[in-house]
């Protein structure tokens, strides 16, 4: 191996191993071309590391793009599946960290050449098993070929910004290095010419080593007209011409059939040879093939994918073309079968084309998008008419990005632009520009005449409707968009989520949100019992339930939601619900937990972070004082939607500013935030009925700081008749008027209305219990009437949460003392000790925080550390006689 890699480099994957096994996850990423030495370097990090840890290999195949989790499945992983036989990769890593932890205590290796063929969702189930490990003795090694930029983007971007990796990029052996492997295999080489080798191989070490194998000494020694490397394709020919004919079609038979592993049988059956077992032991010793033997018999395939490819070039095209055919009829899968035939065709074959047409109409009605997109791409390629052709090219585009692949159409724009399919075109440029979140250019390209086919005039109306939502364009327009849509007659599977999105916020700005409740009425109320076709009605019944204040609902349905989403049974990863349901608990005072599904949620984010996910993002960074990390999300809502005024997300900002604004202590808005937030306010006073208790109680908020107390006393108002009420809303009413009362100098009646808020609030907003209570102390000692209790009970709660801004502002800038020795716990820590002590498993709490259970455990053993007990009973005793040391909330333990 030294002769191989330098000392330096074998340092460094020495160190990187045995921080591994330490307990520190660690990424080691090796880049570099075809034959550069990407497997062999991975073999030595395997071999450093296999007498200590427990190895699972994986290799990617090009075919594997299309095969989710083909990696983890590999790896022995055992995948939920959802409706749609793929969960979100966050899912899938859960249950990679599942099979890795039975062997908690033994360090695990994973293996992952060639990732730039696998499959994204294995590629971001890897980033997400990264991502949420912290101390388990764990070791990725994955190699790659140079990326292109649109080729796992989202890997480069993390792995680029991820500190503590280690990445290694091979560009060639030097001098030494190929003198010290030729002399070994080939000792009566010379300097000079192994100085010929490096140049002409460029370093190469596969050319490298296969010439070495394939020439003698007197070959490579020659001053000038050495062995051609460069053309890989040839030299493996030339070794594959030397075996028997059964055996040099079994090699063929085999690279036809794929990059897996294939029977011995079909390998057979597709070469038409009678005597396999006979090819296959003339094939044993050419180094071109592997074999494998398993209970069920052998299989075998290709050694690499860079020989098949050079195996498949040598093939004649006769001949390919006779094997394909041959493989067409020996495998069951449909989608293989049309793959063989493709690859089978020499010229345009629209019968052929008409059936691939066919098959991914029906992968796009079951959102299969990838397989759709390629079968309509190959159908492109057999048409004969050059305006069919182009149209199904577009299609092929436009179900890359239903997909939310960006890559083929941005590769192709130029030729997006020239295409004379007006339909095709403007879906394709509508739908690029609904991925991206530009919302205003996705309206401006859809305002075009209508289209001549139902279908495709269904979709322009649907993604014109969602254009319009999300540009803050008219609500009439956005009517009239999902009336033309339901004009149609027809309807699209593909896009139904975006209908029923559309539906949902057409019906809010009409109907108001009885009129929402009313659409989702067919939702059952016991939410395990929605049918799984109506979980994102579950979803929003349970937003909606959020943003009026009914929280045990709204936490039953959203919980349901998370259930099914961890199961596999959903994919709802792009952060929304994720951030709903963070909002939810932080609106219950359960911080820990908040800020847990916050990170999932930032973490969720695919292309961009939405303007709504960005609003709640801010909202716990605001309350417990981290301004920066607050600052930074409500830029990101301010720069979303600026020009494009969302108006649902739009109020989800103003809540963001008004905690923000209310946290650090101001009386009035910034000039340039009040202006801003007009519009919105403006809006909500016109129709109240569009929006729920918690926008309409900081709506009132945000009205005082602009100085508008009667549009806040309209907007108080407004609370006391929301259908179905909440039971939070009366003291939630009281508060506000008496703010208003004090606003305009009526102290007296300011103390009744916060006398009578503290009264009736049962603290299901702790955060907002203890304002009322702040507030009833400070109008109350204005008035001479000092409330001791009051203020105690406020900084009580304050610090039970963690509210520092309001803390340090009751105590004069002073921070109190926390009763009893604070243990000084990080935020994950406070993470795990909230749900033992709330009587979580080790297995639910990782299963919570999407953790794994030795992660759990090494918690744990801190904590008790810290706090220096030695028992889950010992701690939950001492959390419960004191709380506030811990800064948890009381009624939680």
């Amino acid at each position: 191996m030294a002769a191989i890699w330098d000392d330096a480099m074998v340092a460094q994957l020495r160190a990187a191993v045995g921080t591994a096994l330490a307990g520190a996850p660690t990424l080691v990423v090796v880049e570099a071309g075809a034959g550069m030495g990407k497997s062999s370097l991975l073999d030595l990090v395997t071999s450093l590391a296999a007498d200590r840890a427990r190895v699972r290999r994986s290799a990617a195949l090009e075919s594997d793009r299309e095969t989710p989790y083909a990696a983890l499945m590999e790896w022995g992983v055992d995948v939920p599946g959802g409706e749609n036989g793929a969960p979100a990769p966050l899912v899938a890593a859960q249950a990679l960290r599942d099979a890795l932890d039975p062997t908690a205590g033994t360090p695990a290796l994973l293996r992952f050449d060639d990732l730039q063929w696998a499959d994204p969702q294995s590629v971001e189930a890897v980033m997400w098993l990264l991502r949420r490990s912290t101390v388990e003795p764990l070791l990725v090694v994955v190699a790659h070929r140079p990326l292109a930029p649109d080729v796992h983007p989202s890997w480069q971007r993390w792995v680029a910004g991820r500190p503590g990796t280690v990445l290694i990029r091979l560009s060639g052996l030097d001098e030494n290095a190929v003198h010290a492997i030729a002399i070994a295999r080939r000792p009566g080489l010379s300097r000079e010419a192994t100085d010929r080798l490096t140049r002409h191989t460029r370093g190469n070490p596969l050319y490298l080593t296969t010439l070495l194998a394939e020439f003698d000494e007197v070959a490579l020694s020659r001053p000038r007209d050495l062995p051609a490397p460069a053309e890989f394709s040839g030299l493996v020919g030339r070794r594959s011409g030397r075996l028997p004919e059964p055996a040099r079609r079994m090699l063929h038979a085999c690279a036809v059939l794929g990059d897996g592993w294939s029977w011995l049988s079909d390998v057979a059956a597709v070469a038409g040879i009678t005597d396999p077992a006979g090819a296959v032991d003339d094939l044993r010793g050419s180094g071109l093939i592997e074999i494998r033997t398993v209970d069920i018999g052998l299989s075998v395939r290709v050694v690499h994918s860079l020989v098949r490819a050079a195996v498949l070039q040598t093939i004649p095209l006769t001949q390919r073309r006779e094997l394909h055919l041959a493989a067409a009829g020996s495998v069951v899968d449909p989608v293989l079968v049309l793959d063989h035939l493709v690859a089978a065709a020499d010229r345009h074959d629209d019968g052929l084309a008409d059936r691939l047409t066919a098959t991914a109409a029906a992968a796009h009605d079951r959102c299969d998008h990838r397989t759709a997109a390629r079968l309509h791409r190959a159908a492109a390629t057999l048409t004969s008419d050059p305006v069919l052709q182009e149209s199904r090219w577009l299609t092929s585009l436009f179900d890359s990005l239903l997909g939310q692949d960006t890559g083929p159409a941005r590769a192709e724009m130029s030729a997006v632009h020239a295409a004379g399919d007006r339909v095709g075109r403007t879906l394709v440029l509508a739908a690029l520009a609904t991925v991206e979140g530009r919302w205003s250019d996705s309206v401006r390209v859809l305002r075009t005449a209508p289209f001549d086919e139902p279908v495709d005039e269904y979709r322009r109306q649907v993604l014109l409707g969602w254009g319009l939502v999300g540009s803050g364009g008219p609500t009439e327009e956005v009517v009239a968009a999902m009336a033309a849509a339901d004009a149609t007659g027809v309807g699209d599977p593909a896009l139904a989520g975006h209908a029923e999105s559309v539906r949902f916020y057409a019906v809010q700005r009409t109907r108001g949100l009885s009129g929402v409740l009313d659409l989702l009425a067919d939702v059952p109320d016991d939410p395990r019992a929605t049918p799984p076709g109506r979980t994102f009605a579950l979803a929003s019944r349970g937003s909606v339930r959020t943003r009026m204040g009914l929280f045990d609902a709204a936490d039953a349905d959203l919980g349901e939601v998370r259930r099914r989403f961890e199961d596999g049974q959903v994919d709802i990863a792009d952060g929304l619900y994720t951030a709903v349901s963070g909002f939810l608990y932080w609106l219950r005072g359960d911080w820990d937990r908040a800020r847990a599904r916050f990170h999932l949620a930032a973490d969720a984010g695919v292309r961009f972070v939405q303007p709504t996910v960005a609003a709640y993002l801010s909202i716990l960074p605001s309350s417990s004082g981290n301004t920066a990390e607050s600052d930074r999300w409500i830029g990101t809502a301010r720069t979303t939607l600026a020009g494009q005024p969302w108006q649902e997300a739009d109020r989800l900002r103003m809540v963001a500013e008004v905690v923000r604004a209310h946290a650090r202590g101001d009386r009035a808005f910034d000039p340039a935030v009040a202006a801003g937030l007009m519009p919105v306010l403006d809006g909500m006073l016109s129709f109240p009925g569009d929006c729920g208790l918690v926008e309409l109680m900081h709506g009132a908020l945000a009205l005082l700081l602009c100085n508008r107390a009667a549009d806040a006393r309209l907007m108080t108002d407004a609370i006391g008749r929301q259908q179905p009420a909440a039971s939070i809303a009366p003291a939630i009413v009281d508060w506000l008027h008496g703010l208003i009362a004090e606003r305009a100098g009526e102290r007296r009646a300011a103390v009744a209305h916060l006398t009578s808020a503290c009264g009736s609030d049962r603290g299901e907003a702790p955060l907002y219990r203890a304002h009322m209570l702040s507030d009833l102390s400070r109008a109350a000692t204005d008035l001479g009437r000092s409330q001791p209790s009051a203020a105690a009970e406020a900084a009580s709660i304050y610090r039970q949460l963690g509210a520092r801004p309001y803390l340090d502002r009751m105590s004069g800038g002073r921070r109190p003392a926390v009763i009893g020795a604070d243990p000084g716990l990080s935020d994950r820590e406070r993470e795990v000790l909230r749900l033992v002590v709330l009587g979580f498993s080790y297995a639910q709490v990782a299963r919570e925080l999407f953790i794994s259970r030795s992660t759990v455990g090494f918690h744990l053993s801190n904590i008790y550390a810290k706090t220096g007990v030695g028992t889950r009973h010992e701690l939950t005793a001492l959390v419960r006689a004191d709380a506030r040391s811990f800064g948890m909330p009381a009624p939680a333990v």
